[in-house]
């Protein structure tokens, strides 16, 4: 009894830490609406089913997280109204007066998931392993940092990773105790991962794996049960997505536009993914070390418990061999794979005395937990769009002329009332233009400056910076001369790295503000 009460106060501590790496610095950026790309695509198709709208013409993603995110937006708004708070005509405009109630919410679902994710993974664990594996297996999810960074932001991928993980439970469920229920129930959770995210619908293969593989039954029995995880899996994703069913014109021109995204890539191209994943989203995401681990904690699985290994290794590596097939390499896009790999590593640590089984479990971890609680201390940090933008407020006069360098994800979010004018630049190396027409020099640039791609200028900008603009005001996120070998992703518009953090002081590009003499 009492070593089961340790386990529990163990476990208990692991999700602390999990709950406390994922909700730290939840608010950064704010009220910057667009410091986590794609977050303001989840709120706004949200928004929209919010509204009374529940089609949400637009198919790029599954539509089961905007129906969830949809709901919780809805009780803010009538909480305002019956609280007597000032509203606009609709929730649209509440969240383009006030977006950082917005972006929390989606953020804390997304924290929320990621923390029950560890204890999911415990339980995932305990179905072939002791305590002591699925202890370890939680801990190394708890603080992988790319699970950690990714629990911070409001897109689909921890919330997918999180059904992934509960449809496995189910499965193995299934496995351990037949029944027509516990399989039908199996089917449905995969078809609301898959109405999630679209690519972990791969997760039906371990469920269809489970079947095959059950000894007891007859050939015809195996048909009916393949049958029966098809149809449930069918029925929960047109459940989640049932505009899908009820729009197919509108839904395939959707999939079509996104497999025509994953074909042209992002930017640049970072090579095949089947190489770039394993050496730089997993070896980073992960540790190294853990990541050694979880190989070799697999291959063990698959030689002492083959059967065991087919269902449960089966999703990672289908879910590999189809992210490898891109050559658009988001780090986020190997993140319903790593919790599968903390439980193969788990899987491995645990054959270790109890004692050096948690003395090897933390020392693999430390720099992972040391990068990630780097992360949540800049993340709580004022971001530079913001501190850039509230200047302009504060020292340019409404009306004012902008031009901001890079791409818009480094750009200032600046208040409408103030009715500055933003300029842009004709290709490729100008004049200044408004709405497309020549426009003189504007009274204000605002150069940007990072590791990633997307914050690169034209000469054209910088000549007529330096002959025509001093400098007013300059935020720094990082310093070029102490930041080299910080691992960030360079798909990805996040200004803080994924591990390592020299010279890393706040979220946010560089930014220089020039006015004209």
């Amino acid at each position: 009894m009492r070593v089961r009460t340790l386990d529990w106060a163990v476990l208990a501590v692991i999700l602390g830490l999990a709950f406390v790496l994922r909700f730290w610095g939840l608010g950064f950026g704010l009220p910057h609406w667009f410091t986590r790309p794609d977050e303001e695509t989840a709120i706004i198709h949200a928004i929209h089913i919010a509204q009374g709208h529940p089609n949400p013409q637009w198919f790029h993603w599954p539509t089961l997280y905007l129906y969830i995110l949809a709901v919780p937006y809805g009780w803010y708004f009538g909480w305002r109204w019956v609280r007597g708070i000032p509203v606009p005509l609709g929730i649209a405009e509440l969240y383009f007066a006030h977006p950082a109630p917005f972006h929390l919410i989606d953020r804390g679902i997304s924290a929320a998931l990621g923390t029950l994710s560890v204890y999911v993974v415990y339980r995932l664990a305990r179905t072939f392993s002791s305590h002591r594996g699925a202890l370890v297996a939680a801990f190394f999810l708890a603080s992988a940092p790319l699970h950690v960074r990714d629990s911070h932001f409001g897109v689909t991928d921890v919330a997918a990773t999180f059904m992934v993980l509960t449809a496995l439970v189910a499965i193995l469920a299934w496995r351990r105790v037949p029944s027509r229920g516990r399989l039908v129930l199996a089917g449905v959770a995969c078809g609301l991962a898959a109405s999630t995210k679209y690519n972990v619908a791969i997760v039906v293969a371990p469920a269809m794996l489970a079947v095959l593989l059950q000894r007891a039954s007859v050939a015809r029995a195996k048909v009916s049960n393949l049958a029966i995880v098809c149809v449930a899996a069918a029925a929960a994703f047109v459940a989640g997505t049932p505009y899908a069913l009820l729009t197919p014109n509108a839904f395939m021109s959707g999939l079509r536009e996104v497999s025509q995204h994953m074909a042209a890539g992002q930017g640049i191209d970072l090579g095949s993914g089947w190489w770039y994943h394993l050496h730089a989203t997993l070896r980073y995401g992960l540790g190294l070390p853990l990541l050694l681990a979880s190989l070799a904690g697999g291959l063990w699985l698959a030689i002492s418990r083959p059967a065991l290994a087919a269902i449960v290794l089966s999703f990672p590596l289908a879910y590999y061999a189809a992210g490898g097939s891109t050559h658009l390499v988001f780090f986020r896009y190997m993140l319903p794979a790593v919790p599968f790999l903390c439980l193969s590593a788990g899987y491995l640590v645990a054959r270790l005395p109890g004692a050096a089984a948690a003395a090897v479990a933390v020392a693999m971890m430390l720099p992972g937990i040391f990068d990630a609680i780097q992360l949540d201390r800049r993340l709580g940090r004022t971001d530079t769009r913001v501190l850039a933008a509230d200047w302009i407020r504060d020292h340019v006069p409404a009306g004012a002329s902008l031009y901001q360098s890079g791409a818009i994800y480094g750009h200032l979010w600046l208040e409408s009332s103030k009715g500055y004018r933003e300029f842009g630049l004709a290709p490729p190396n100008g004049p200044f233009t408004q709405d497309g027409t020549p426009a003189p020099l504007p009274d204000v640039i605002v150069m940007q400056q990072s590791p990633l791609m997307y914050s690169n200028d034209v000469p054209f900008v910088m000549e007529i910076a330096q002959r025509n603009y001093p400098p007013a005001a300059q935020f720094l996120g990082y310093d070029p001369a102490q930041s080299a070998g910080n691992i960030y992703d360079p798909l990805d518009a996040f200004y803080l790295p994924l591990r390592g953090f020299r010279g890393v002081e706040r979220p946010g590009p560089n930014l220089t503000i020039y006015r004209k003499r």
